[in-house]
């Protein structure tokens, strides 16, 4: 209502009669410069709003980086959001520069951090109460470990925890993406370890379990050869070891496992045995009964009496092996290797060496051939008449020396035996003095036995008591006596013949001689 004590203002319409009305009241200049000044105030410095752990906040995306996004929340606050969380299940983001977002306050670890998971802390916190796996990015190395970003925070991995061997190089791991364990979790992500080996070890152990229940004899399982070892290869069938020994490798005959095999082989293995030894287990596995076997189709020529080559692979004290094909060899005993006697088989043979033999045996169930060096090379003993004649003076080299008497090789598969008895009037005061294996010995060829291929030799021109003896032959078993002495033949003997006796009558006089 109008105060009619208060003066008016005149306003004048047109047409119309002119009214006056009341004036307005007088300003107040110093009353309404504090009330602008309060007003301005409150609108240009606006409180900083409180943020707490968990809080839901909005703002704006500004900048979008390559790990975090940077949001504008107001009052000049800025929050960090990692970019992972910009971004669908397909892997493209679904936020841009410049598009309202709402999240929840994680961490306020090196300013404030977002997550729209609920809170990165409260997900993380989670993940660490139901023993969860979480991915993280290996942003750093520090002082014994990494600086690994999960969710918009820092965590720590020890660096024997990064892996399941230790790490020699840690550069390797930086920048990459895996899945860790929680290991040690604070409220807030005051202290936030993390282990990738509990993460892998937990996950072998599960497989191993699983394993089991496939682990029975005579199953085939893939594997990956982890170590070479003299005796073997130890093959990973899935995060359990089990080992293939060097004779389960192949049908070839090998000296080490790695003429077949490298660390990082994929393999196919048959399991042989399982055996529980308390907390261990001892897993036998194999290669080549999973490949063909050359012994499956005995090839053609696999008979008895047929020459072959073939390289010798290994030497023994009893002879050498030699493989005929690939997975097939046989063996050249050492009584086979040569005309004469042969003491040890790297007399003859190296191993490498390629040699011409004949099989002279084959036990296919057995997966056994008996071969021959000498049935290839020519009989020494076909022309010994010939060049050896009964009476002929003769120069040889002593091979070795028995109590009975000096072995003396006259030729390269001839060995003539000179008995104790043959050795002369000047041997009687001591007998075989001056015979040492090597030196040179000239004698008379006193028998020649062509059909059991002896020799014997004598140094005395004329028997003791008898008229000058007439040198013979003889092809009787009853007559000879052996140029190359069997083993168990007796230490000493004296000869009644006229320098010739079998084996067996020098064991007889033995046994005459102990009555």
């Amino acid at each position: 209502m109008v105060d009619p004590t208060k003066p008016r203002r005149r306003t004048y319409l047109p047409n119309e009669v002119q009214h006056e009305e009341p004036l307005p009241e007088p300003i107040n200049d110093d009353e309404d410069d504090e009330d602008f000044a309060a007003m301005f105030s409150q609108e240009a410095l606006p409180p900083r709003p409180h943020f707490e752990l968990g809080m839901s906040v909005e703002g704006t995306i500004i900048q979008i980086g390559q790990d975090f996004a940077y949001v504008d929340l107001g009052s000049k606050a800025e929050a960090a959001i990692a970019v992972d969380e910009l971004k669908g299940e397909d892997g493209h983001f679904i936020y841009h520069p410049g598009d309202a977002i709402k999240a929840k306050i994680a961490s306020f670890d090196g300013g404030i951090k977002l997550s729209r998971s609920g809170g990165a802390s409260f997900a993380v916190e989670e993940a660490f109460l139901a023993g969860l796996p979480v991915n993280g990015r290996v942003e750093s190395t520090n002082k014994g470990g990494f600086e690994v970003a999960v969710l918009g925070q820092r965590a720590f991995c020890p660096i024997s925890h990064i892996d399941r061997a230790y790490t020699e190089d840690p550069s390797i791991h930086l920048g990459a993406t895996y899945a860790f364990k929680i290991t040690e979790y604070d409220k807030g992500g005051r202290r936030f370890v993390v282990s990738r080996k509990a993460l892998l070890e937990e996950e072998d152990r599960v497989r191993r379990e699983e394993l089991r229940t496939r682990l029975k004899v005579g199953a085939i399982l893939e594997g990956k050869v982890r170590s070479l070892r003299d005796y073997g290869a130890f093959v990973d069938i899935g995060g359990i070891d089990g080992l293939v020994h060097v004779s389960e490798i192949a049908h070839t005959r090998i000296k080490h496992p790695s003429e077949v095999l490298k660390e990082g082989d994929d393999v196919r293995v048959l399991v042989l045995e399982h055996i529980a030894l308390g907390k261990t287990e001892r897993i036998s596995l194999s290669i080549k009964q999973l490949l063909q076997d050359p012994w499956t189709d005995a090839p053609n020529w696999l008979f008895a009496d047929n020459n072959r080559t073939g390289t010798v692979t290994k030497l023994m004290p009893f002879g050498a092996f030699v493989e005929l094909a690939p997975g097939i060899e046989g063996l050249i005993h050492l009584s086979e290797m040569r005309h004469q006697r042969v003491n040890n088989p790297a007399e003859v043979l190296d191993v490498g060496n390629v040699v011409d033999v004949r099989i002279l045996s084959v036990d296919p169930e057995n997966k056994r051939i008996s071969l021959s060096l000498k049935a290839t090379l020519a009989d020494p003993w076909l022309n010994v008449d010939h060049d050896f004649p009964v009476g002929a003076l003769v120069t040889g080299t002593v091979d070795h020396v028995a109590d009975f008497g000096v072995f003396v090789a006259l030729a390269d598969g001839i060995v003539a035996l000179l008995p104790k008895s043959e050795l002369g009037q000047s041997q009687r005061t001591s007998p075989m003095r001056d015979f040492t294996p090597g030196n040179e010995v000239q004698a008379h060829v006193l028998a020649v036995d062509t059909e059991r291929k002896r020799i014997t030799l004598s140094l005395k021109e004329q028997r003791e008591g008898e008229p000058e003896s007439t040198p013979r032959t003889s092809t009787s078993r009853n007559k000879g006596h052996a140029a190359q002495p069997q083993q168990g033949a007796p230490t000493s003997y004296q000869d009644t013949d006229a320098g010739f006796a079998t084996l067996g009558d020098l064991l007889a006089k033995q046994l005459k001689v102990k009555k």
